[in-house]
């Protein structure tokens, strides 16, 4: 530009010759005709304290939209996350055949009943490896949300609800796989109602460990500190799961909540008290 003007454009003020000529004007008339078509289709706009006309939205699109979009992509991301799966996956087959084979095939004795309850204690055990396991991909999607919501792209609320529910399909079939490795090989009731039971307590299980290491890590602000705090919710877990209390604490536990405690039948008609 400097070799096409030569030292005849060195006293011109540019700012203000652009100011003042027809093509400033021609492009502010256009960029007016364009808040102008926006705002008659969007009545909604209000004037500021300087008289500048501003949007009530923050997001060019619904909540709605928002959550629709941002939930097909985690769940497209989670699909071709293959390492992440197919390691959620196998810790629960070997975790469901090693503790059945270590339980295998438990009789209706005394002493079978307390391998039983050992055995169903060492599968809340692995709620604690879900904590940990899901931290870091929970951190992975903070730091894409952090990165995307400096432009509004959309809103805190659509990313904790899909990084939330993108993690309960996967773990429902972790968790199933881990019934039928675990079940019928620790030899455990093999009626409906209680398999039934067994498997929708055992989902509800591994969702509120998810759910609980993604709590910690949202108010963490890296892994290393995260995994210093996990400790203290799985203990609580632990030692509240009532396998390793003897009877007489778990009934002073139980009477105060008003809650119905029978002793447990053996088949020789005596129970676990006798």
């Amino acid at each position: 530009m400097l070799d096409a003007l030569g030292s005849s454009g060195a006293d011109i003020d540019w700012p203000q010759r652009w100011d003042e000529s027809d093509e400033q004007a021609q492009v502010q008339q256009e960029i007016d005709r364009i808040n102008q078509l926006k705002i008659d289709r969007q009545p909604s706009l209000s004037l500021s304290s300087q008289g500048e006309k501003q949007e009530d939205r923050e997001f060019a699109y619904g909540h709605l939209f928002q959550l629709q979009l941002v939930m097909r992509r985690m769940f497209l991301m989670q699909w071709r996350n293959l390492s992440y799966n197919y390691t959620k996956l196998a810790l629960q087959v070997f975790c469901g055949l090693f503790i059945g084979f270590t339980f295998f095939r438990l009789a209706n004795d005394i002493s079978s009943l307390q391998q039983r309850t050992f055995a169903i204690l060492q599968s809340v055990v692995i709620s604690i490896l879900l904590i940990n396991s899901c931290q870091p991909e929970y951190f992975r999607q903070r730091q894409y949300y952090s990165r995307e919501s400096s432009t509004n792209q959309y809103s805190w609320l659509a990313f904790s609800i899909s990084v939330i529910f993108v993690e309960w399909p996967f773990t429902i079939v972790a968790n199933t796989a881990f019934v039928v490795c675990f079940y019928w090989t620790a030899g455990l009731n093999s009626a409906s109602n209680r398999v039934g039971y067994f498997y929708i307590i055992y989902v509800l299980l591994g969702l509120y460990a998810i759910s609980l290491g993604q709590f910690v890590a949202s108010w963490t602000p890296n892994d290393i500190v995260a995994s210093m705090i996990n400790p203290i919710f799985t203990t609580m877990a632990t030692l509240f799961a009532g396998g390793i209390y003897p009877i007489r604490f778990i009934a002073s536990v139980v009477a105060p909540l008003d809650v119905p405690y029978q002793p447990i039948p053996l088949p020789d008609g005596r129970n676990h008290r006798q």
